[in-house]
């Protein structure tokens, strides 16, 4: 199993590193990287790896931070393109590519990746704000709305969007807004309005004005820079993000924890005991399953969604039970899952400490 899937992957490593100018196979490698990128971070939560609370995005689970770390991951100067890939692997000495076994490549890649992953959590961790957090989360539910699209372009991995009337009119072959044009399209619409609604709308009124770039943004840049228009004005009446303290932050978190945590030893008495003695399942399995769980949990009361339930099985499981999934697995597994889930629901809503923060859950 292991030479099926790696082989593949140290193939794209080599052509990129061979070709990093070449479109496809900078759209080979890009895929991979996310790809690797969003599975890493899930093994890092399952982990209990402390994700920045902000970075969660409300659709897909980890996609936007993903796509914010290899913004910078995959980064290029004029002098040298994609330099962190490329000064790694000459640390490493690895400067004959093309004569380098495709396992080595693919082996070392993986650990500049994931060891890049762990140092840009660690300084978003830093950056922990809940104001922040709704402030994004809000323009999230706005794009939404049927006025926009949220879309992805030439199989693109990045989320775009434009107003619902450009759809079919895409300016695609003319050149993208900077983030710095895009910030400052930001501000002017910030100081003109009165609402968030009315913020963003104005945003993409600018940006289809400016008819000599595209009239689509990267939903990851259009946030981040309402994020920093924000800072700058977040006194203004109307515009200031609904405040939730550090301390009633605490509380909600402590909450979800405690419920998580009830919920983890019922599910392990009540059902996943059971199902060891019948002999369904071994206790290794019964504890992967109860990681599975709290995966689940963390997503449905931090993110808001959550993935199809074999996903979670495949996060915690050995390569050679995918297969047998639906023949020895999904019966248990899932009547397990969504037992645990109404469970957990249940007992968050008796926790009083929660009455007045409805609307934040």
């Amino acid at each position: 199993m292991g030479q099926t899937t790696t082989k593949p992957h140290g193939n794209i490593v080599k052509d990129f590193l061979i070709k990093p100018l070449n479109r496809k196979y900078f759209d080979n490698f890009y895929r991979m990287c996310y790809v690797h990128t969003v599975g890493f971070l899930r093994y890092l939560k399952i982990k209990g790896y402390q994700i920045p609370a902000e970075q969660q995005p409300d659709k897909h689970p980890f996609a936007d931070l993903a796509i914010d770390i290899l913004g910078t991951f995959l980064q290029s100067t004029k002098e040298q393109p994609y330099w962190v890939v490329f000064d790694y692997f000459s640390r490493k000495g690895i400067d004959d590519i093309s004569n380098t076994d495709d396992e080595e490549l693919y082996h070392q890649f993986r650990i500049l990746l994931q060891g890049y992953v762990r140092k840009e959590l660690s300084r978003l961790r830093n950056d922990t704000d809940p104001q922040i957090y709704h402030l994004k989360k809000r323009f999230k539910d706005i794009l939404k709305e049927s006025e926009y699209v949220i879309c992805r372009i030439d199989g693109n991995c990045i989320d775009f969007v434009s107003l619902q009337k450009n759809q079919h009119n895409l300016r695609d072959t003319l050149p993208p807004l900077s983030y710095e044009n895009l910030t400052a399209i930001v501000e002017e619409a910030y100081l003109h309005s009165s609402t968030r609604n009315q913020w963003c709308q104005r945003v993409f009124e600018l940006v289809d004005s400016h008819e000599v770039c595209q009239n689509f943004v990267k939903k990851h840049e259009l946030l981040s820079a309402a994020v920093a228009v924000n800072l700058r004005y977040c006194d203004l009446d109307g515009l200031r993000p609904s405040k939730l303290t550090s301390a009633d932050h605490g509380l909600i978190v402590r909450a979800i924890n405690e419920a998580t945590s009830e919920t983890l030893d019922w599910m392990q008495e009540s059902i996943l005991d059971g199902f060891v003695k019948k002999k369904r399942i071994t206790k290794n399995e019964s504890n992967r399953f109860q990681v599975a769980f709290e995966q689940f949990i963390t997503d449905l009361a931090h993110v808001g969604e959550v993935d199809l339930l074999p996903a979670y099985f495949r996060e915690v499981m050995p390569d050679d039970t995918y297969d047998r999934y639906l023949k020895d697995y999904k019966y248990v597994f899932e009547t397990a899952m969504n037992k645990a889930e109404e469970e957990f629901k249940s007992r968050l809503k008796k926790k009083s400490t929660l009455q007045k923060y409805r609307g934040y859950l």
